[in-house]
């Protein structure tokens, strides 16, 4: 029975970290209300990825139309895969779920995430196709920083599933006795 519900939780952790990569790899540009000039309104992360890369006018034109094209196909799917990871968890939280219902969750919400993650992948090649070899280092710079603060912050507030999440916060009976006395 372990084995299973480490496998479910296992399976659980992954569909997280690659909605995770996927949601940080999404707003990694200008968001939806994003000013950089590629959206309408002052964002200033946005800003900072234009200045930061210094795009051209005509490149703020073509990744603005990128970015209506790409969102048109990824709010719909990111909104569907929402619903999927709810009604997953919902269904977790009934005593007597079938481990069939689970599995068809998971495969579901698996296959709008291939969805989702091919999408990003199309739309970070085709941006590299408009960005000179400069920008494209820079752009892989800051994705890559990126992904690191986001691995220090999972690292750093101790996010485990099921078991370890105790064990990784309290890992010695010093740590226990200053939690009882706070």
């Amino acid at each position: 029975m372990k084995k299973k519900l480490f496998l479910l939780g296992l399976i659980f952790l992954t569909i997280i970290n690659l909605s995770a990569l996927g949601t940080i790899t999404y707003h990694r540009y200008c968001q939806r209300n994003a000013a950089c000039p590629m959206n309408k309104t002052e964002n200033l992360r946005g800003q900072a990825l234009c200045q930061n890369l210094e795009l051209t006018d005509d490149q703020i034109k073509q990744m603005r139309e990128m970015s209506h094209i790409f969102h048109a196909k990824t709010d719909t799917l990111a909104d569907i895969l929402q619903v999927k990871r709810l009604g997953l968890l919902d269904l977790l939280k009934e005593n007597h779920a079938s481990k069939d219902q689970i599995l068809a969750y998971v495969n579901d919400i698996n296959e709008l995430q291939k969805k989702l993650q091919f999408e990003v992948i199309n739309y970070l090649l085709n941006q590299k196709e408009i960005l000179t070899p400069k920008q494209q280092q820079k752009l892989e710079h800051l994705i890559e920083q990126r992904l690191k603060r986001e691995t220090i912050h999972f690292k750093s507030t101790g996010f485990d599933f099921i078991e370890g999440t105790c064990n990784h916060k309290c890992e010695n009976s010093n740590q226990i006795d200053t939690l009882k006395l706070n």
